[in-house]
């Protein structure tokens, strides 16, 4: 059995303006340079991968992305300052917490598992 741990941030109007999925989505268009190949990449259509951007800005009421227009070659997107510290920062945060929570798991659940009991 293995421990899973989902992680999102809120403020008291938006639910979910950052978690792991946008966390992919910032990186996917790091590496890819535009939103459209990162949407391609992730297999999510261009809208909610345009929403998702549009409300983490919100949700943060920062830019995360600098765009481009298309023309002839496509359009480009790239990181700003703060897209790239708060990559860094999520994974800083993410290792962390899931560092204590299988600690947790191990101190509190896993002993349960090794019981054998006639429950079934």
């Amino acid at each position: 059995m293995k421990l899973g741990v989902k992680l999102y941030l809120s403020t008291e109007n938006l639910t979910g303006i950052f978690g792991n999925g946008k966390w992919k989505l910032l990186n996917a268009i790091k590496q890819q340079g535009s939103m459209n190949k990162a949407s391609v990449s992730l297999q999510r259509g261009y809208r909610k991968v345009w929403g998702d951007i549009q409300k983490a800005e919100d949700g943060f009421g920062r830019l995360l992305i600098k765009r481009q227009r298309g023309g002839a070659s496509g359009g480009q997107s790239e990181l700003t300052d703060f897209g790239k510290e708060l990559l860094t920062a999520w994974d800083n945060v993410y290792k962390e917490v899931t560092i204590q929570a299988e600690k947790s798991f191990k101190k509190h659940v896993a002993p349960l598992l090794k019981k054998k009991t006639n429950d079934i």
